[in-house]
């Protein structure tokens, strides 16, 4: 295929596409910048602002293009449409007979979810295309990349521009999946949603083939961890869900804190702070105490409360002794609740990036601890 064919080609699948579906998502984004020129040639091509205050109706038989979609301009930048309204415009349009392709830099899964919109979700979405593999593929795979075969951008700055580009649940999901799960890079899709596979798709970083998505450029997976290290040790700003996250922390800890309190005060009456704690525990405890708030304190005993001085994991070691019992809570499901709950709050502690499913963890097991801890 010739070098200009393979972008031709798309853009009039993705036109077709457009007549054949009516509303199109596609995602392009660094990887894809000879594309994005190519699309603002197109006869209707507009940026989201410009689209939102055109007249309704159809346009012809041609689609048109909106760009500029962006998850930090829609529904935040007081100046800009939010993505409700952009909803209800192509909406208008479609029920003219229009046809509308979405163009965005940034994967659907970065989008905040809108009540009442699900204008993204219902797009059927297209990615970019890759280049035609040269014959030199293996010497230089990142030439399977638009940006690197036409522009010869150098891979490292153009895969740092698409992971932030992808945002940073994305990024927080590949750093488990490239640095903690210890897995092949061909089977850490399983560790990834649909929906970030599809957005890695978008950025062209992953295709699909019969046996599943496969990555474009597994010769370059050192490059992809090395450019993620980079975008996630930028990161300063906190993110959306840290608040709940922590709030729901806080609830779990301090509620199990207060059934082993109840229990042990019931074993042992006035000696429980003297007997909650075994082994090396007693110690670590006044040390921290002493260093921190007790600097007078002769014993564990003149301590309010020894077991607000457990980390989580010391907290939960502790309600496995045999006296103490289950309190209310089946064995197995404090097995799970240390496996799903002490992962986050490790992340928390360590200022780590949060992953996206960290926020319906921590929920789950603030309500299961709420309701069943006696």
């Amino acid at each position: 295929m010739a070098r200009e064919d393979y972008k031709t080609e798309w853009v009039n699948g993705v036109l077709q596409q457009a007549r054949q579906f009516g509303l199109i998502f596609v995602q392009l984004g660094a990887t894809q910048a000879p594309l994005v020129s190519l699309v603002c040639e197109q006869e209707h091509c507009f940026s989201v602002e410009e689209y939102v205050s055109l007249r309704a109706g159809a346009r012809g038989a041609t689609p048109t293009f909106v760009l500029g979609l962006r998850p930090e301009k829609l529904g935040e930048d007081p100046k800009s449409p939010t993505l409700g309204l952009l909803r209800e415009r192509v909406m208008d349009d479609m029920a003219a007979g229009g046809r509308v392709v979405l163009v965005s830099a940034a994967p659907r899964v970065a989008y905040p979810p809108v009540p009442g919109s699900s204008l993204l979700e219902d797009a059927k979405f297209v990615a970019g295309p890759l280049a035609p593999i040269p014959v030199d593929a293996n010497a230089v795979p990142e030439a399977v990349l638009p940006v690197c075969r036409e522009n010869e951008s150098p891979l490292q700055e153009v895969l740092e521009a698409s992971l932030r580009e992808l945002g940073l649940e994305v990024c927080a999901s590949l750093d488990h999946a490239l640095f903690e799960a210890a897995l092949d890079p061909a089977d850490l899709f399983s560790t990834l949603t649909s929906r970030e596979v599809e957005a890695l798709r978008g950025a062209s970083l992953v295709r699909t083939s019969t046996s599943g998505p496969e990555w474009t450029m597994p010769l370059r997976i050192s490059e992809l961890r090395d450019a993620l290290s980079e975008v996630l040790s930028d990161q300063t700003e906190t993110q959306e869900a840290l608040g709940a996250v922590f709030a729901s922390l806080w609830s779990i800890e301090r509620s199990v804190r207060r059934a082993l309190r109840i229990r042990a005060i019931e074993l042992w009456g006035a000696r429980w702070r003297r007997q909650v704690l075994a082994g090396d525990l007693k110690e670590k405890v006044e040390g921290r105490a002493k260093t921190s708030a007790y600097a007078v304190a002769s014993s564990i005993s003149q301590i309010r409360d020894p077991l607000e001085w457990l980390t989580m994991g010391e907290l939960l070691e502790t309600r496995a002794r045999s006296q103490i019992g289950d309190l209310g809570l089946e064995e197995p499901l404090w097995k799970t609740l240390a496996n799903e709950v002490l992962p986050v709050r490790n992340q928390i502690s360590h200022m780590r990036l949060l992953r996206p499913t960290d926020l319906g963890t921590v929920l789950k097991w603030a309500k299961v601890v709420q309701v069943k801890l006696r």
